[in-house]
């Protein structure tokens, strides 16, 4: 087949989806072991309908190592914002969780798990203890939606569908635990959904042309709807583009093509100056990126992968909330992690390419 002309960046829609939308007739893959589920336009506004309902909620416990848009969202309704460690293999010590929750009195606690693996494997023990002392437990699922090891233990669940295809908009709030009765704006997010339609249909012309000013339309149709879910962290409802994709869309083919290509990376790549993060369990895994630590100018390799058309990503710019109170290990995720590209659009051909280029790179 070839490898593709580019790997990585951002989704697009195919005509035929674009054109073809039917219902979501059934509960979406992943999220219907929950009892209760709310689809909502984005993570964060999932995250924002929890906790506008949540009023007794003043003060919160979250990993160090996160992403604004997990922030931002909770501090705007008012509450303060307290942050646990998180350790270098991503896992977390659940005695310190127990213990700094009740230092800093509590009300709820935020996880996540990292990349698509179980890395809080060990910590849900806590979650019955905090939940005793009336400790809410809100999970985040976003980079492990397609694992089979999800639980529902948590209070609460959210989850951003977006990074995983081609989805305009997308995310959603869950519970076993709670009743969720509330108000979610039904108006759908347009605009984002708008500016998505056009940059695929521009992303389709660009892999017809592959002339860089094609290129440029399409890339500035993003960042408009990049910019447009940033300013609004309000909950709207999932639109029914994102919901047709959801319905057409073949999820044990996608889980298998990730664990195929996340293997292929995890078993070929030996250059020196990286080194595996998570241990990966391919059974239960569905990984989200496969992400390495790049010992020495993780930015040097970063460009020299952007020069073969290969855009691998960083998980994440420290938040202005977290900068000033890292710890070594967390300081390290930070500005030594990249993201390896291994999802549903490539082949294992396409991951010999990421290989070659990580392999034959000398820092």
């Amino acid at each position: 087949m070839g490898r593709k002309n580019e790997i990585g960046s951002n989704f697009w829609l195919s005509h035929e989806e674009r054109e073809n939308i039917v219902p979501l007739t059934s509960s979406v893959y992943g999220l219907n072991k929950w009892e209760h589920c709310i689809l909502t336009s984005s993570g964060r506004g999932a995250i924002k309908l929890l906790f506008k309902n949540l009023p007794k909620v003043k003060r919160i416990l979250l990993p160090v190592y996160t992403c604004s848009s997990v922030i931002n969202p909770i501090e705007s309704l008012g509450i303060s914002c307290f942050f646990y460690p998180v350790k270098r293999d991503l896992r977390i010590d659940g005695e310190l969780l127990i213990d700094m929750a009740c230092q800093i009195k509590a009300d709820a606690v935020y996880l996540q798990s990292y990349y698509g693996f179980d890395t809080l494997k060990g910590t849900r023990e806590s979650y019955r203890i905090l939940q005793e002392r009336g400790i809410l437990v809100v999970e985040d699922i976003t980079h492990s939606w397609l694992g089979d090891f999800n639980s529902t233990e948590a209070d609460y669940t959210v989850v951003s569908l977006r990074k995983w295809l081609e989805l305009p908009d997308g995310g959603a709030l869950l519970s076993s635990r709670h009743s969720l009765d509330f108000t979610l704006d039904e108006n759908e997010s347009t605009n984002i959904v708008s500016e998505f339609v056009k940059a695929s249909f521009a992303k389709e012309q660009y892999f017809q042309t592959l002339q860089p000013a094609d290129k440029e339309v399409f890339r500035g149709h993003y960042v408009n709807a990049k910019n447009l879910l940033q300013a609004d962290d309000n909950a709207y409802c999932m639109s029914s583009l994102s919901k047709s994709v959801l319905a057409q869309t073949e999820f044990e083919a996608i889980a298998k093509r990730r664990k195929e290509n996340a293997m292929y990376l995890h078993e070929h790549l030996h250059n020196k100056i990286i080194k595996r993060i998570v241990d990966f369990d391919s059974v239960h895994a569905v990984p989200l990126y496969y992400p390495i630590y790049v010992m020495d100018n993780r930015g040097a390799l970063q460009k020299e992968l952007a020069s073969q058309n290969i855009y691998c990503p960083v998980h994440w710019p420290i938040p202005a909330q977290v900068k000033d109170i890292l710890d070594d290990n967390v300081a390290y995720i930070y500005s030594h992690v990249l993201s390896l590209i291994c999802d549903q659009r490539y082949d294992l051909e396409d991951m010999a390419a990421i290989v070659d280029v990580v392999n034959q790179y000398e820092a």
